[in-house]
Formats: C-alpha cells, structure tokens, sequence
C-alpha cells in the first residue's frame, strides 16, 4: 500500500512539475566542446555523474567544462570522485557524485522550495543507496 502511494505521488509531480525523468538533456553527448559552454552547470554534472555510474560516454568531456566553470572547489572534485555526499552540498554537486536520482518528489510551499531524491538498491552503485533531502539547493539531510 505504501509503495502504491508513493507511485501516485511520484507520477503526480512528473505531471505537475512537467519533469522528464533523471536522464541527460537530448542530444548533450553529440554536442561539441564549445557547445557544452552553452548548457547548465546541472546539466553538465548530471551527465558527469551518469557516465560515471556506468552509462557509456566519456565523463572526461564533461569534467574538463565543470572545471573550467571553477564549478567545484579541488576539496569538492576529491569528494566528488569518492563519491561523498554530506549535508550543505549543492544539487550539482550530488548530481556529479551520484548521477541522477532513480526517483525524486518536489514541493513548494510558503516556506520555499524542497525535494527528495530517491537512490533505489537496484542501483549498481552502492554508495549511491537512499534518499537526499534538499531544502532549496542545499543538502538538508541523507539517509543511507
């Protein structure tokens, strides 16, 4: 019953955030070097972060523009390639580390803005296992 509930909630904010799913944007992998300066910073970290889990491609391309935006800091890349998450980083940066979420609910509120990404188990990156609570863009909490 409670995963059912979560279904419908997860299929509800697809519909009302007009979310895509945790995928790459269309076409980013053929896009040239000077191409790449044009797309998101999120973007950018979210293709990192895939190829790294074990999506084909080359993270390298990706990595060269992150580090040419200074988009993390050298305490930040040694974390990102251990692949350690704490509370305070950045959605870009748990994107990098991790890759895209399996799932993830999004609220707003008066309070402002939250979001919950869902690591499932049927990952193959175990350190990549859980959930990470973001309020605003800011890591809130982790459970593993």
């Amino acid at each position: 019953m409670r995963i059912a509930v979560i279904i419908a909630l997860l299929a509800v904010t697809y519909v009302q955030t007009g979310c895509v799913g945790p995928f790459a944007p269309a076409g980013i992998y053929a896009k040239s070097d000077s191409e790449l300066e044009r797309e998101s910073t999120g973007d950018l970290a979210r293709t990192y972060g895939q190829q790294r889990g074990g999506w084909p491609g080359k993270p390298e391309r990706f990595e060269t523009e992150l580090r040419r935006r200074n988009a993390f800091t050298a305490e930040q890349w040694s974390r990102i390639q251990k692949r350690n998450v704490r509370q305070g980083d950045t959605s870009e940066f748990v994107l990098a580390a991790w890759g895209p979420p399996d799932d993830s609910l999004h609220q707003t509120s008066s309070n402002g803005a939250s979001a919950l990404w869902i690591y499932s188990f049927k990952t193959t990156r175990p350190e990549a296992r859980g959930t990470v609570y973001f309020v605003g863009n800011s890591v809130s909490s982790i459970t593993q």
